[in-house]
């Protein structure tokens, strides 16, 4: 997906059947995943049928999380969730750009983690379930904790 966009253009949509991404695109994802066990991947700036990735819960929560058993880190790709209301125009606004993320299964807001500030908000206006904002917080610490103690996040094999 990302390394073939529509014209070869960074951050371009990529136009593929399901059948091909499966096939071709993220099976090397899937190996990589399945035999390093990475405590981080990073959402793409690609859009799949018109989804971005950032807003993709069938990219992010069923193939990553269900299909491939990844427990780690999502985090945004440089200033992704802001391309969903800015760049993608399926957002009106910031917050609705991280709500929609958050709940696509995006762990963490890079680089700055400005969008996020938005969740204590969308928690007390209960678009957003504070057990929700747990799992994404037990993620992230779990990951932290396992790096030891060089602050490097671990890669096992």
């Amino acid at each position: 997906m990302h390394g073939q966009p529509e014209g070869g253009i960074n951050q371009a949509p990529a136009d593929f059947s399901e059948r091909t991404l499966r096939e071709f695109h993220m099976e090397p994802f899937r190996l990589c995943i399945q035999k390093s066990h990475p405590a981080a991947i990073m959402a793409s700036y690609a859009e799949i049928d018109g989804v971005p990735s950032h807003a993709s819960s069938w990219l992010l929560k069923t193939v990553l999380r269900r299909e491939w058993k990844y427990n780690g880190i999502v985090v945004s790709d440089w200033f992704g969730i802001d391309q969903l209301w800015k760049k993608h125009l399926i957002e009106p606004n910031e917050k609705a750009a991280t709500l929609r993320s958050f709940n696509a299964g995006v762990t963490e807001d890079l680089p700055y983690g400005i969008n996020y500030r938005h969740l204590p908000e969308l928690v007390k206006e209960g678009k957003i379930k504070m057990a929700a904002l747990r799992r994404h917080s037990r993620i992230a610490a779990a990951k932290i904790a396992d790096s030891g103690s060089s602050g490097r996040l671990p890669m096992r094999s």
